[in-house]
């Protein structure tokens, strides 16, 4: 068999190569690894160029020392005893410029004296501002406003109780309580449109049978409860009977 004199020569190449990068790295105080390494202490990064790694090349590049910062702070540290973070304002670091000054100031809206927190405004406040672009709109509305319920009615507090407000309106428009069977119609649809010009009782009661005296007598209920005098005075004359007989 013949020998392949190319790949003899190449190998002998290569290790001479290797012998001569290893004795290069000797001489600049490095070590020789199997995986070449930044040659600056405690330093692991991958081998780039000169024995040192990327980081440390640019340094020593830069700055002559591979151990120099490519950046060094001129705001200094910070004066707070113990904190060693980069000032941020009035010769303190963030954190402690927060305790220091941001933590004393209170909100700008007129009245609120809670504490600073962005924007010139508290919490709440910046919250509405950031939510409606002015700190005065409230999130919820004011004690004893109500609310609207599933079916679309405003509710109101009553004597510790939620009741409908359109039904308080009416009441106290007609100065009459108002009996379980007499609904409150809104005449537009619009069920929180609660305005006395969009309301009108609706009663839903009737006789509890067919005989003529229980319509008459239901007749005459309804007359007296919703009738205006002048109303009563014409069904008197009508029907020849005095009112007080139409009442009783």
């Amino acid at each position: 068999m013949g020998i392949d004199v190319t790949d003899s020569l190449v190998k002998r190449k290569i290790e001479w190569t290797v012998d001569r990068l290893r004795l290069v790295i000797i001489l600049m105080g490095g070590r020789w690894r199997e995986q070449m390494e930044c040659s600056v202490l405690d330093c692991e990064e991958e081998h780039h160029s000169s024995g040192y790694c990327g980081k440390h090349y640019m340094r020593s590049k830069r700055h002559g020392d591979p151990e120099t910062k490519l950046y060094t702070s001129r705001r200094g540290i910070c004066t707070e005893t113990g904190c060693k973070k980069e000032r941020h304002a009035k010769g303190l670091c963030q954190h402690h410029y927060d305790i220091s000054f941001v933590s004393s100031l209170s909100c700008s809206v007129d009245g609120c004296q809670k504490p600073y927190e962005a924007s010139g405004y508290c919490g709440m406040h910046y919250v509405r501002f950031r939510n409606h672009g002015d700190p005065h709109i409230t999130l919820m509305a004011p004690a004893g406003a109500g609310y609207t319920n599933a079916n679309g009615y405003r509710m109101i507090r009553r004597d510790g109780k939620s009741v409908p407000e359109h039904r308080v309106i009416m009441e106290e428009h007609t100065d009459k309580k108002l009996l379980p069977k007499q609904n409150i119609h809104h005449i537009n649809g619009v069920k929180d449109d609660n305005r006395i010009s969009n309301l009108e009782i609706w009663d839903t009661s009737q006789p509890s049978g067919q005989r003529i005296p229980d319509k008459v007598q239901h007749a005459k209920e309804m007359m007296v409860r919703y009738g205006t005098p002048s109303d009563l005075l014409e069904l008197s004359r009508w029907m020849g009977i005095e009112i007080m007989i139409i009442q009783k």
